[in-house]
């Protein structure tokens, strides 16, 4: 009978976790390369990429601060959110309204700045705030950010727009989509 030693059955199992560690990253990779691919593939058929902003914007005052916020209206431009943009100034936002509150996840994939995300309610105060949220590393799987409370509006600024400007939960935001 052969006896195999405790230090060969703690290396076979090193080199099991190593192999699985290893494949686990492959399929991780995989997913983001063909996840890439099918983005690219959407991009062509839209002319979102090609703009700095959406065709409606709205005045949102929060804090008595005024922020110029494209709204994204349809369901593409929620899709891609501030993905179309390089960047973001301190002056401007991303609103998302949706026709009833529900909870509203949201998430950093193909971003390329950091933001801060405001839920609202339906009388439009501040409900959850998730602030200085990186974009996604394309190694590692993207997180989903959602408050526990429904949510009708979300407000997208610049990262550290809340902590600078005393947002807080029951914030009022004042804005009026367009029609």
């Amino acid at each position: 009978m052969i006896r195999i030693s405790r230090k060969c059955r703690v290396l076979e199992f090193k080199i099991l976790i190593l192999f699985l560690f290893v494949v686990l990253l492959a399929v991780s990779s995989f997913k983001l390369l063909w996840s890439d691919a099918l983005a690219q593939d959407d991009t062509r058929n839209s002319d979102l990429e090609s703009t700095e902003s959406l065709p409606n914007r709205v005045n949102v005052t929060i804090n008595g601060l005024r922020l110029l916020a494209d709204v994204a209206l349809t369901a593409d431009e929620q899709r891609k959110g501030l993905s179309i943009k390089d960047s973001l100034r301190s002056s401007e936002g991303m609103l998302f309204p949706y026709e009833s509150p529900r909870i509203l996840s949201f998430w950093m994939k193909d971003m390329k700045f950091p933001i801060d995300i405001i839920w609202l309610s339906a009388d439009k105060k501040v409900v959850h705030i998730e602030e200085n949220l990186q974009p996604c590393s394309t190694l590692l799987p993207c997180p989903s950010y959602a408050p526990d409370v429904p949510a009708q509006y979300v407000l997208e600024t610049t990262a550290g727009f809340s902590s600078a400007n005393g947002i807080t939960d029951g914030t009022l935001v004042e804005f009026t989509l367009p029609t």
